[in-house]
């Protein structure tokens, strides 16, 4: 993570990743998939560093969003934010990171 428009530190390769969750197609509201990926894709261009694009739509809607719906029936209120570190974050795209990176 680079602060304050700073470069990468010296001896590290630097990669952004956009990580696409859900599905925009869905949405009609303000906050744009798209318009974030654009500028995440700008910031990496700035700091000429490799930028990705991964998708990650049909797992969080499986492995985060249905548990999210299951308990919102059964009268609890869950966190979908730990459920996507513990399956997206930390599960997909960490092995993304470690096998494509």
């Amino acid at each position: 993570m680079c602060l304050s428009g700073s470069l990468p530190p010296e001896g590290y390769n630097v990669t952004g990743v956009f990580m696409k969750n859900w599905d925009s197609l869905d949405e009609s509201g303000i906050c744009s998939t798209e318009r974030d990926c654009e500028d995440a894709y700008k910031v990496c261009q700035i700091l000429d560093i490799p930028f990705h694009q991964v998708s990650y739509v049909k797992e969080y809607w499986h492995d985060v969003f249905s548990n999210l719906l299951k308990e919102y029936e059964k009268g609890r209120t869950p966190n979908p934010d730990i459920l996507c570190n513990k399956h997206i974050k930390f599960n997909h795209f960490h092995k993304y990171a470690i096998h494509t990176l």
